[in-house]
């Protein structure tokens, strides 16, 4: 007995093995797409929430960057971690000094220098993103805060949130 070749398959069989090749492949690339799609929206949506959260804290922490109260930036920070996506929370002086901090280890890290030599010199709301050696992207959001009713428009310094890719890898 002798191996069957493709050729010597009835045409039954043959229909049936490349019917079934398409759907598949149609199969994979469907979910391909679908999956994309979903982190792309995913993604906006953090960032949309990122940039929202950070100017709100940015609004609410002037008061508390004036008087350089650390009590109230302590309340600040406790109050933003409530929020089970922010990885972490940073105050930065008008130097770039950080005032205070706070961070989810286990999900985040240690954060870069260069994401803190950025956040001192944000003017505007930004947006950095820092990939890690495990495939997670972490998206920081800083906003300089700014004391309007002060001298001029002065620069008291910013208020920088982190949001890790690990939520939309999990769907959550």
């Amino acid at each position: 007995m002798g191996r069957r070749h493709f050729s010597n398959l009835s045409l039954r069989i043959k229909y049936a093995a490349v019917s079934g090749a398409v759907v598949l492949l149609l199969s994979v690339g469907l979910t391909w797409v679908f999956i994309s799609q979903t982190n792309r929206w995913l993604v906006q949506n953090l960032q949309e929430k990122g940039l929202s959260k950070v100017e709100e804290l940015a609004a609410g922490a002037v008061p508390a960057l004036v008087n350089v109260d650390g009590q109230s930036i302590d309340q600040l920070i406790e109050e933003t971690f409530r929020d089970a996506e922010v990885t972490y929370v940073a105050f930065l002086d008008s130097r770039g000094e950080i005032l205070a901090s706070r961070l989810r280890r286990q999900r985040l890290g240690e954060v870069p220098g260069i994401v803190l030599e950025k956040a001192h010199k944000a003017v505007d709301p930004t947006l950095i993103s820092v990939a890690n050696p495990a495939g997670q992207t972490t998206y920081f959001f800083v906003t300089p805060v700014i004391d309007a009713e002060g001298a001029g428009q002065n620069k008291l310094g910013a208020v920088m949130l982190g949001f890790s890719s690990y939520f939309i890898q999990r769907g959550i």
